[in-house]
């Protein structure tokens, strides 16, 4: 797909010159984004799911690059910044890994409730095909590729369990997450040891000091790249409703094709093996609707 999306874009700066000027025309857009993971979640022993995706808000700005063939048929290009991710909860039985100031790794099982609201930046170059219906509607069609350029995310964990080894009670009311993808490493111990405002406590014989804002691999022995994917490839579709011959607002749908995470970080949260976690075999896809403002001239 990819190299379908380079071939048409060179035949179009090969041709652009020799088109007459009222088939060539420029844009911007501006808009908000409503967008989730679509995907399965996890479930419990029991069959329950333990984990949702839920809706989470965001922006694109975008310039538009439009080829008309007809008056009612025609091609657009050009480059947009645009925001997906969503919300992601986990609530019920499951486990938690910590670290205790003596670098060694402590599973707990208990009672977790994560909310965790995840905000990835790409740059999109779309290629859609539209189709003019009078004056005022405009249909359209086609894909994108997307190239992660940010990912964050923000949030709070709660658990209360036990340890496996001694059956220490553990009961953490309220842990902040405060994630970059990009930026983050998993924390030493001498670090987390020495973190002001850590909540500290005694777990199988060993002094564990959880930080005031977890990092997005707390959890991980080692950072193998990041938590989500560099690259998406995309289909979309909407309409546009022109209030003049060049403003319009648009109504329309973003799906991904690829798995948005990386198969390295895409674990159980319910069931490990001992101190190593278990890879869920799915995918989670990007998933958008949009509302835009935009002029076309």
């Amino acid at each position: 797909m990819k190299t379908v999306f380079a071939t048409v874009i060179v035949f179009l700066l090969l041709f652009a010159p020799s088109l007459q000027a009222q088939e060539l025309a420029y844009g911007f857009r501006v808009g908000l984004n409503l967008s989730s993971f679509s995907g399965p979640s996890e479930k419990n022993a029991a069959g329950d799911d333990v984990e949702e995706f839920r809706f989470g808000t965001g922006f694109h700005v975008g310039a538009d690059l439009k080829f008309a063939f007809t008056d009612l048929i025609g091609i657009k290009t050009g480059l947009t910044f645009f925001q997906r991710g969503g919300e992601v909860r986990f609530d019920g039985d499951g486990f938690q890994y910590f670290l205790s100031d003596g670098g060694n790794r402590i599973r707990a099982t208990g009672r977790r409730r994560a909310i965790l609201t995840v905000t990835n930046s790409y740059l999109d170059v779309p290629l859609t095909a539209y189709y003019r219906l009078g004056e005022k509607l405009e249909f359209y069609a086609g894909g994108q590729v997307s190239f992660l350029v940010g990912s964050v995310g923000s949030g709070d964990l709660l658990f209360e369990g036990r340890s496996d080894l001694t059956n220490t009670a553990i009961d953490l009311e309220s842990v902040l997450m405060d994630f970059n993808y990009f930026k983050d490493t998993p924390p030493k111990a001498d670090d987390l040891a020495n973190a002001p405002n850590a909540t500290k406590f005694e777990a199988d014989g060993q002094r564990i000091s959880v930080p005031e804002a977890l990092n997005a691999y707390y959890d991980f022995a080692e950072k193998d790249k990041s938590i989500y994917n560099i690259l998406d490839v995309g289909l979309q579709a909407g309409v546009n409703v022109f209030i003049n011959q060049g403003l319009y607002v648009g109504l329309g749908f973003n799906y991904g094709l690829l798995d948005a995470t990386r198969d390295t970080y895409d674990v159980s949260r319910v069931n490990s093996d001992g101190l190593e976690y278990i890879a869920r075999d799915d995918k989670d896809h990007n998933m958008v609707f949009t509302a835009s403002l935009g002029f076309s001239f």
